[in-house]
């Protein structure tokens, strides 16, 4: 199962994340997330955390709200730092 299968199956939950903002995927398994995404927030948020698990939860709660987050993130920055030189 997917985050978007997930979170359509648990119309509660799907309430929680619109009233919690940033708490919603921290409690999901590995396997509901893309792989590439997972491990590249992780990386991402140690720059927030020396505790990895703590990173994972992050990024898990990101990738909730994004399934593509992380590449999201990293095209702004790859744009700015054209935008800079």
């Amino acid at each position: 199962m997917n985050v978007s299968e997930y979170l359509n199956s648990k119309r509660e939950f799907t309430h929680f994340v619109e009233k919690s903002p940033g708490t919603g995927g921290r409690d999901l398994p590995d396997s509901s997330f893309d792989k590439d995404q997972l491990e590249m927030g992780i990386e991402v948020e140690m720059e927030h955390t020396d505790d990895k698990e703590e990173a994972k939860k992050i990024a898990k709660d990101h990738l909730v709200e994004f399934s593509d987050y992380y590449t999201r993130l990293k095209k702004m920055e790859d744009e700015a730092e054209e935008e800079t030189q």
